[in-house]
């Protein structure tokens, strides 16, 4: 007689705890390359173009909440008699600056002025105290600097400035220099403020101080 064979069902009881930590782990993967796109567009918007002079750049920093206004190599003679408000950067790098008037600059609030690689040759005072005595930071290296303002030397100043890398004029007017530069702070490139003529040429100002004191 044949037997019956017994068939049996066995019930799996599902796993919903598994199920629910991998549901869990795709959400935080979403999430997380959700997070990198915004980062991402957050990059491509940080900086926004402006209306600006026709031969500059601007832009505004969202990070920073501050205007940037590039006019490099743009064949300019003269600073901009104004910039747009919340300027900290102003960027003037290998134009054809050649001497500072007295003219009234608007240049309050710009905190970072970049003059480096033009033609200038004098700075009025009136210039150093109202507008670069009261910024951040100056660059004026590579240009054609004779002379300083002698006001320096009884002036506190609060702007780091970059002088090195002009013709400086030695002669006895600028004997002041070797104290102030000494006693300053400010001055970041001191080793490469030379002398620009004569025989004395390429020689460290101070140095140019001592050697006068020697053969007086």
């Amino acid at each position: 007689m044949p037997q019956v064979g017994t068939l049996l069902f066995v019930y799996k009881k599902p796993d919903f705890q598994k199920k629910t930590k991998t549901v869990l782990c795709c959400i935080l993967v979403w999430l997380a390359l959700s997070l990198v796109e915004l980062v991402e567009m957050s990059f491509v918007v940080s900086v926004l173009p402006l209306p600006c002079l026709s031969v500059c750049f601007c832009l505004y920093s969202v990070v920073h909440e501050a205007n940037t206004m590039n006019c490099s190599h743009s064949n300019m003679t003269k600073l901009p008699a104004k910039v747009l408000p919340r300027t900290e950067l102003l960027i003037m790098t290998g134009n054809n600056l050649q001497e500072s008037t007295d003219v009234k600059l608007d240049l309050i609030g710009v905190n970072h002025i970049d003059l480096r690689g033009n033609h200038i040759q004098k700075i009025s005072d009136n210039l150093f105290k109202e507008v670069f005595l009261i910024a951040d930071t100056v660059k004026l290296s590579d240009n054609y600097l004779r002379q300083l303002p002698s006001f320096l030397q009884q002036t506190k100043i609060a702007a780091t400035l970059w002088l090195g890398n002009n013709p400086f004029d030695c002669n006895c007017n600028m004997m002041w220099m070797k104290d102030w530069l000494q006693s300053t702070t400010n001055v970041m490139d001191k080793e490469n403020i030379t002398c620009g003529y004569g025989s004395l040429k390429g020689l460290s100002v101070s140095h140019f101080i001592v050697v006068v004191v020697l053969l007086v």
